[in-house]
């Protein structure tokens, strides 16, 4: 059994990569921390003869190292109500993937949101909009 943490923020050392590395303690992982990468925007390109991937960013990369994984760990600060820009950018291309006949219906997967006030309340958009409704 191979675990992925996925750290979403933006910043190096941050809180959200820190509880992910406790969560995690005496499980065999590795960390991708998404500020390290690039990541494209997802280009909507199925009305076109263009190709809907585009290989010029790090995606295929992780996307490989996420089918690889058994368990993955998304960790994310709150920013606005929702998950980080870094977290949303991965998740779009991530589900996008899933059109195009990829499963991830075995993993486990698992979301760690990290906030400073009230963090219950306000990380309820992540849980409910971005991620449930997403797997479901």
């Amino acid at each position: 059994m191979t675990t992925l943490l996925i750290d979403g923020s933006s910043r190096p050392h941050s809180n959200s990569a820190a509880f992910g590395e406790r969560l995690l303690v005496g499980i065999p992982h590795q960390t991708l921390h998404l500020a390290d990468v690039h990541l494209n925007f997802e280009h909507d390109t199925r009305e076109t003869d263009q190709p809907q991937g585009d290989a010029s960013d790090d995606y295929a990369q992780l996307f490989a190292q996420f089918q690889a994984a058994d368990t993955i760990v998304l960790s994310t600060p709150v920013y606005w109500y929702n998950m980080s820009g870094q977290l949303k950018v991965f998740i779009d291309r991530w589900f996008d993937s899933f059109s195009h006949g990829a499963s991830f219906a075995s993993k486990r997967l698992c979301l760690l949101i990290v906030g400073a006030d009230d963090p219950v309340h306000k990380a309820q958009p992540i849980i409910e909009q971005s991620v449930k409704l997403s797997c479901d």
